[in-house]
């Protein structure tokens, strides 16, 4: 692969790709060291991964159903539409007319929630996080243009105000991802598979391989907006989020 100051967008878009979701993953760790394991079971609340993916969404505004299936596209609709039926059972959810908002409970585990993933990410304060923030934000506004539904659903990420900087860039890294989401989705889409085929399909067959190449060129576009000295600031300052 040539050097980052000539890698096209494409080729930047798949390098990037394990970069962030290894930001992603380290926060997550943390957080479940630091109590967020324990934090479910402690506010009763069931299908708590499809509630803390939609953390920087539900306090936003109202959420249609379908939304709901966007945030867990890999595991049967009727599966995800059960679990938002158990949590408005149980207040979890509270309808507003055609939509969903999140009921006190939620509310309440959220702001927790948000509390440890602050604990989390406070190794990042290292460091002066105003240039990731910045590189994060251009590129989720340029994601727009090209974005799928589900993009459409989780940006802009909800910001707790007064909440900390690196919060901030931990959810927008997260909704950002979502461009490569939808584009991982129209792919596979594209060669006439489902959700359940593209999770069973090996990651060394020729059609899971070509998959991928078409997802790196979907998800390309918002990259092309960064100069090659701000992707080479946004690699390098990713690296040095522990």
């Amino acid at each position: 692969m040539p050097g980052t100051q000539e890698l096209t967008a494409e080729q930047f878009a798949e390098l990037v790709r394990p970069a962030i979701n290894r930001v992603q993953r380290g926060v997550r760790e943390r957080a479940l060291a630091a109590g967020s394991a324990d934090l479910p079971r402690r506010y009763g609340l069931p299908h708590p991964g499809l509630v803390d993916e939609l953390r920087f969404v539900l306090p936003r505004e109202p959420l249609p159903r379908q939304a709901f299936a966007l945030a867990a596209r890999y595991e049967p609709v009727g599966t995800v539409q059960a679990h938002v039926d158990e949590l408005v059972a149980g207040g979890w959810l509270v309808a507003s007319g055609d939509r969903f908002v999140p009921g006190p409970g939620t509310i309440a585990y959220l702001d927790e929630l948000y509390d440890l993933h602050a604990a989390a990410t406070a190794p990042w304060y290292t460091g002066d996080l105003v240039p990731l923030l910045d590189l994060a934000a251009t590129l989720l506004a340029a994601g727009t243009a090209t974005g799928g539904p589900a993009y459409a659903v989780f940006t802009p990420p909800y910001e707790r105000p007064g909440g900390p900087p690196a919060v901030k860039l931990y959810n927008r890294l997260a909704a950002l991802r979502y461009h490569r989401s939808d584009a991982h989705a129209a792919a596979w889409a594209a060669r006439g598979l489902t959700a359940e085929r593209i999770v069973a399909l090996p990651a060394d067959h020729p059609l899971r391989q070509d998959i991928e190449a078409d997802t790196n060129r979907r998800s390309a576009p918002p990259y092309e907006t960064l100069t090659p000295d701000e992707r080479l600031r946004l690699l390098a300052g990713l690296a040095a989020l522990p």
